[in-house]
């Protein structure tokens, strides 16, 4: 009897948290309804923006202990997933959209090039300037 009520208990804790876990949106489908908002995708879209930002996110996890262990390098890949992932997205895109994506790339690339200018006044080291760079292409990736 006290096996069964066991058993019983675990049963009801997991899908208590399988539950718990199914109503938390994951940080690729929170991206997918910001870009679907941002861009008007279409159902179609939708499933494919999905597919690459899972991909974006799996990435992201799997160059994470680069992080520490050699920083070079890590900034490399955020770089590339960075580039392969507009590209990814721009594939998808239909004319109209990439006019939203081209204006969205472009203020980014303002928005680097006036930190760059603003640390470069204040007399900061070159790797200071490096690893606000580097948070800035990890900003654009969240």
């Amino acid at each position: 009897m006290k096996n069964i009520t066991l058993c019983l208990t675990f049963m009801l804790l997991a899908g208590a948290f399988s539950l718990q876990a199914q109503t938390q949106e994951s940080p690729a489908a929170l991206a997918t309804a910001k870009f679907s908002q941002l861009y008007g995708l279409s159902a179609s879209q939708n499933a494919q923006m999905l597919k690459i930002q899972e991909r974006k996110y799996r990435n992201l996890s799997e160059i994470e202990p680069l992080k520490i262990s050699d920083p070079v390098l890590y900034g490399q890949k955020i770089r590339a997933l960075q580039q392969g992932n507009d590209k990814s997205i721009e594939r998808m895109l239909t004319q109209e959209q990439m006019k939203i994506h081209q204006q969205q790339r472009t203020a980014f690339r303002e928005k680097k090039a006036q930190a760059l200018k603003e640390m470069k006044s204040s007399g900061a080291s070159q790797a200071a300037i490096d690893a606000r760079m580097l948070q800035l292409d990890i900003e654009s990736l969240q």
